[in-house]
């Protein structure tokens, strides 16, 4: 395996720790906090439809972002 194998290995298993530990540690800290709610339902009130519009723009500045990267890379070390 090659270097980026390892570093998209590690990648993928910190997001798994980190949605664990939100679901682990969030209902806690929220009720340490006082913060209660009442119904299923209400969990997700947040959620609105400009919710997708959201998705959309953090999705495609990681595109972005990640690609920014790749280019500054490719032009400090030019294999010409």
């Amino acid at each position: 395996m090659g270097s980026l194998a390892y570093t998209s290995f590690l990648s993928v298993f910190a997001t798994v720790a980190i949605v664990l530990l939100v679901i682990i540690r969030g209902p806690i800290t929220a009720e340490r906090a006082g913060i209660t709610v009442d119904s299923a339902t209400d969990a997700f009130v947040f959620v609105k439809p400009t919710v997708f519009g959201g998705i959309g723009t953090m999705a495609t500045a990681y595109v972005c972002h990640h690609s920014a990267f790749l280019v500054f890379n490719s032009l400090k070390r030019p294999n010409n």
